[in-house]
Parts: structure tokens; C-alpha cells; sequence
């Protein structure tokens, strides 16, 4: 009896993928994803106040000096909601897209953050997670009471055929994934698409529903819990392995500018060059 083919896990990082994609064009999935991300977030737009932040207008629109790459970033806070991210970088001609959408909470409530991406590379690329706000090994009230929630869905998405593990070869990247985070990869068809944006709504919904009835964050645990919040955040922003993709065709300067917003350091006059 012969045995399945295993397909081996791609352990190269996105930056020397890209190449093999210069012949494809993905603008249809690119559109498709975009209208997906943008139904995702108009759901947190219609559900809390949020204020577009000045810091982000330069790059409501962007490009690279040949016009290749392009990209929209808009940032948004108002409360519970520290820093929104609704965003996208891509060169769909040549096979490429990646969306974001990361929901990043103030300190008033404890409930984890929210992140989303998805793109292509050329590979359908799709990334979920509730961003924890604690340590799970030792918090498992928190772990027991949000994540714990998707644990059977996250176990169904593993052994999924359609997809892979999606492995980044930076180390903190790995480690920083939740027990109930998707970080997969597929083939890039628009029934794929649909099926991770469904994953995704499913998550969100929860999610609005768990901030809104939150219980206040104890006044005396906040300023702690903001410190870790903001630690995290530039943490992840700026050993994001695919920085390497933007600097690349966007240069150092303006890439640094954009994991500043990312990161929320942006905020601060005085740290965009």
C-alpha cells in the first residue's frame, strides 16, 4: 500500500520566496483579500469610537521610487482600543500582497489583543491570534477563558490537507504565537481566501463581544500591564522578519518610518526622520 505524499515544510523566509512569484499576478486575490480585511474592520469601526491619528497621513497612500510596490497604512485609537492597524503593502503584478488588521487595547481592559494578516507570497499566507496579555504558562485564567475557546478549531486547522504550518525562521516570532494562533500557508485560490476570512469574521465576533462586556482592568495593575503592552508591540514590530522585503524596495528611511507606526513609537514627536 503506498504511502501520502508529505509536502516538507518551506522554512525560507518570505524575502527569497518572492523572487519565484515575479511572474505571477495575484491583483484579483489582491483585491479580493483587501475587500475581506475591509468588511473585517469596518465591523470594529461601526462598533467603537475610533479617531484616524495624524501620524499616519503620510502613508495613507504610499509607494516605492519606481512605483512598483504600494501601500495604505491608517492608525486609529480611542478608547478601549490603544492602536489600530488597518493596512497593506503589495506588488500584485508580481505576486505579492500582504493586509493587516491589528486591534491593540489599552490598559483599561485585560482581554488579549487581536491580529490579523493575510496575503500572498505567492502562497496564500494567513496569520490569526489572540495576542496574549500575560504569561500563559503561569496565567491560566486568561488562557482557560479566551484562547481556550478556539483550541478545537486550531487542532481542526492543523490537520487541514488545504494547508501548512507557516514557520518563520526568526525566533521570536515563532515563540510569540499563541497555543491557539493559525500562522498557515495554502494554495492561493479564492475559495482558500474566503475560507481563512471566515476564520478570521469568526474570531472577531467573539472578540468585540469580550471587550464590550469586560470588566475594568484594576487601576493598580494598569501601568504595568500598558509597560508590557508597549514592550510587546516593538518587540514584535521591529524583529518582523519581512522588514527585510520593505527596506528592500522601499529603503531603510521610510521603512523605519513605518515600523515606528506600527509599533506606536509614532506617537512621539519627533521619532519620524
Amino acid at each position: 500500500m503506498s504511502q501520502p505524499t508529505v509536502r516538507p515544510i518551506d522554512v525560507r523566509p518570505v524575502a527569497e520566496r518572492l523572487p519565484a512569484s515575479a511572474s505571477l499576478d495575484v491583483s484579483a486575490l489582491h483585491h479580493r483579500i483587501g475587500e475581506g480585511m475591509r468588511a473585517l474592520a469596518q465591523r470594529v469601526y461601526t462598533t467603537f469610537p475610533l479617531a484616524p491619528h495624524e501620524a499616519a497621513r503620510p502613508f495613507r497612500s504610499y509607494a516605492s521610487p519606481d512605483g512598483a510596490m504600494e501601500g495604505r497604512l491608517e492608525a486609529f485609537s480611542g478608547a478601549p482600543l490603544d492602536w489600530v492597524i488597518d493596512s497593506f503593502i503589495a506588488n500584485p503584478r508580481h505576486g505579492f500582497c500582504n493586509h493587516h488588521l491589528t486591534l491593540w487595547l489599552d490598559e483599561s481592559v485585560s482581554v488579549p489583543h487581536l491580529a490579523f494578516a493575510v496575503g500572498t507570497i505567492p502562497q496564500l499566507f494567513f496569520f490569526c491570534d489572540l495576542v496574549p496579555r500575560s504569561d500563559l504558562w503561569v496565567n491560566t485564567t486568561e488562557l482557560d477563558r479566551f484562547h481556550a475557546r478556539f483550541n478545537e478549531r486550531a487542532l481542526a486547522v492543523a490537520a487541514d490537507p488545504r494547508f501548512r504550518p507557516f514557520v518563520s525562521r526568526e525566533i521570536y516570532i515563532r515563540q510569540a504565537i499563541s497555543p491557539v494562533g493559525i500562522c498557515i500557508e495554502g494554495d492561493a485560490t479564492p475559495e482558500a481566501i474566503d475560507f481563512v476570512l471566515g476564520l478570521a469574521g469568526d474570531t472577531l465576533g467573539p472578540w468585540l463581544d469580550w471587550v464590550k462586556s469586560a470588566e475594568p482592568t484594576p487601576r493598580s495593575e494598569r501601568p504595568a500591564l500598558r509597560e508590557r503592552d508597549e514592550r510587546v508591540r516593538r518587540t514584535i514590530c521591529w524583529r518582523d522578519p519581512a522588514n527585510v522585503v520593505a527596506e528592500r524596495v522601499l529603503g531603510k528611511t521610510m521603512t523605519d518610518d513605518l515600523v515606528r507606526l506600527l509599533s506606536g513609537e509614532a506617537r512621539r514627536k519627533g521619532t519620524m526622520q
